[in-house]
């Protein structure tokens, strides 16, 4: 990213081409996923070369469902849906990186998940780089970086016990700092609460505006990391100690589901909350209510729901092929 490592990137869908793809057929009117039907997905777009070591979070979707966001040879690629085409390459991009729409879709923000130097700005219109946002504190001691559903907010690690750093991203002004050293983070799609994983027993649920501790979420599969929150906040996913994955109600902290068998690993829940899909090297779809496995696809290492159920995305981990699929017929 030419030395930077945020970028928010206003968006004014520019025709670039459309590199590696190959279209099976027309990705639009398909029904939406469902525990009754996840059985009968089928791949309806692949793109080559897409990027294996993205995040699940840099492999995102627009909130009209009509863009895709990914990584591809050190550069953000987006899909459009509907006339698959890819219609802008943003280059330069360092990796591995944190991909959210924000502004009701009409901008990308793009984070480096390891590093926050400033927040940068480009007007894909004309290619202006504009005016760079500086974090009002100096983020020369933090370490990993998240932002949270709708590319408002940013949550950084700083070295040491200096705590957790939330920032508004159009500002770079600090908003808080969570007194908590480290974990892995999520911050829920209200921007209420930010989860920490501690690497060890649990998941700690913090209030973002006052600073407490919620919830402190254990299972006895001792859950520890990789928070991951429903698009309502009112579950949350994470790993545990068997590998698998366990799933709470984030308003009381009840156990909804363990899947100790599960493979625990990049994962997303479908917007309504029925399936969760999870799993590196291989992704599996799972029904929440009751643990099933639904339907499994191989050589993958990440994946993402469309924002209206109807279509999933997975990058694999070998082939470096990025894949739409939608339910058959």
């Amino acid at each position: 990213m030419f030395g930077k490592y945020l970028s928010v990137l206003y968006c004014s869908v520019l025709f670039l081409g459309m590199g590696g793809a190959v279209f099976a057929q027309d990705v639009t009117d398909h029904p939406v996923i469902t525990v009754d039907n996840a059985a009968n997905l089928e791949p309806i777009v692949e793109i080559a070369e897409a990027d294996k070591y993205m995040r699940s979070e840099g492999l995102t979707f627009s909130p009209d469902n009509q863009l895709l966001a990914f990584n591809q040879d050190s550069a953000i690629q987006l899909l459009d849906v509907t006339s698959n085409e890819v219609v802008l390459t943003i280059p330069g991009i360092s990796f591995p990186v944190w991909l959210v729409f924000m502004d009701d879709g009409k901008a990308l923000a793009a984070v480096t998940t390891s590093y926050l130097d400033d927040i940068s700005s480009w007007d894909v219109t004309t290619g202006e780089e504009l005016p760079a946002v500086i974090p009002e504190e100096s983020t020369n001691n933090a370490y990993g970086a998240i932002l949270s559903p709708d590319g408002s907010l940013i949550a950084i690690s700083l070295d040491g016990d200096k705590g957790i750093r939330i920032i508004e991203t159009a500002t770079g002004a600090t908003v808080t700092t969570i007194p908590v050293d480290g974990g892995r983070l999520a911050i829920s799609a209200d921007n209420e609460t930010i989860a920490i994983g501690d690497a060890n027993t649990k998941i700690e649920l913090w209030d973002i505006a006052t600073t407490e501790i919620r919830l402190t979420l254990e299972s006895p599969s001792l859950a520890y990391e990789d928070p991951i929150f429903s698009a309502d906040s009112t579950l949350i996913a994470g790993c545990n100690s068997n590998d698998g994955v366990d799933i709470w109600d984030a308003e009381t902290g009840e156990v909804v589901l363990t899947m100790s068998n599960a493979s625990c690993g990049r994962g997303a829940f479908s917007p309504d909350n029925t399936l969760f899909a999870t799993g590196p090297y291989s992704t599996t779809i799972y029904n929440v209510a009751t643990g099933e496995e639904l339907f499994k696809i191989e050589d993958t290492n990440n994946v993402a729901f469309s924002p209206d159920g109807t279509l999933l995305a997975t990058v694999s981990d070998y082939s470096s092929t990025l894949k739409l699929w939608a339910v058959a017929g």
